[in-house]
């Protein structure tokens, strides 16, 4: 583990939305008593933040679905949950303003992880 500070570049609003949204999916999609792990690392001349839980998760082949506007967890059975499916859209949309990339790796009842690749600052 690093104590290295990364300072990256952008609108701090946004960001901390960015980040919000990415939170409240894995408390939504997490298992009760489950666990939520946030963290940061370099990653390449930039840097990498990933919200990962340990919930329903979904098929890896809907990764990129799961981004889109006004969609809803692919995932049999979480129908139930709340949601405009606008978070993950945001999420996305707010990582490429700031030159960067949004995706999801995840598993059907292994859990997900939402990653963020951003520059830093220089």
């Amino acid at each position: 583990m690093s104590d290295e500070r990364l300072r990256i570049t952008g609108v701090r609003e946004l960001l901390d939305r960015a980040l919000d949204h990415a939170l409240d999916n894995a408390l939504k999609f997490s298992r009760p008593g489950g666990r939520i792990e946030l963290s940061a690392m370099r990653y390449g001349a930039g840097a990498r933040v990933a919200v990962g839980d340990d919930g329903v998760g979904f098929d890896p082949t809907d990764a990129a679905r799961v981004f889109g506007r006004f969609e809803r967890s692919p995932t049999p059975g979480a129908e139930h949950l709340a949601g405009a499916g606008l978070g993950l859209a945001l999420v996305h949309e707010i990582a490429e303003v700031h030159g960067g990339r949004a995706w999801a790796q995840s598993a059907l009842g292994r859990g997900t992880q939402i990653l963020l690749a951003l520059p830093l600052a220089e």
